[in-house]
């Protein structure tokens, strides 16, 4: 998937995880898919958005670090250490990020959406603020985006699909707000 068609995004840690070959619902087709966004970011064509307060950062570290040979951890620890001036860090907030609240999203609820992933959501809406432009959470495998995908188009957040098994109905065809 080439998403050259957007300056920045928010990237899940499933991509990493996936592109790691550390998420067995996997397909070979969605490896790729998630090894080919990671060299487009390394590239820099899109560059990243990642929260002020380390909330993504952390969990990429936590997820990694288990899998220091893999592609995800050396994206972490070579290219996002030596590249952290092109990265966009916005202020997402955080009221109590346990819970999932951050004053970025002023009180829009994401009901059943996983209070761990709403730190990417946060993220996505405070770099769309600050750059004004779309600013997509990229996904591989996590299926609370396929859930919620409604939800999100109408709370302003593009998701884009790597992974062909996850990609929602209709999902192409729906517009975003």
């Amino acid at each position: 998937m080439k998403l050259d068609s957007y300056r920045v995004i928010v990237l899940e840690t499933n991509v990493l995880m996936t592109a790691s070959e550390h998420a067995p619902q996997a397909s070979d087709e969605c490896v790729q898919q998630c090894v080919s966004v990671i060299e487009q970011v390394k590239q820099g064509a899109p560059t990243l958005a990642l929260d002020n307060s380390g909330l993504i950062l952390d969990e990429y570290q936590k997820r990694l670090r288990a899998y220091p040979d893999s592609v995800g951890y050396m994206f972490l620890r070579k290219w996002l250490d030596s590249n952290w001036h092109n990265i966009v860090r916005v202020d997402i907030r955080p009221v109590n990020a346990e819970q999932g609240r951050f004053g970025v999203l002023q009180g829009r609820v994401l009901k059943g959406f996983d209070r761990g992933d709403k730190k990417f959501v946060a993220t996505a809406v405070a770099a769309q603020n600050k750059l004004d432009n779309t600013v997509p959470i990229v996904n591989a495998v996590d299926s609370d985006y396929v859930e919620h995908f409604h939800a999100l188009r109408a709370l302003g957040v593009r998701v884009e699909f790597l992974c062909p098994e996850m990609q929602p109905p209709n999902a192409e065809s729906a517009e975003c707000p």
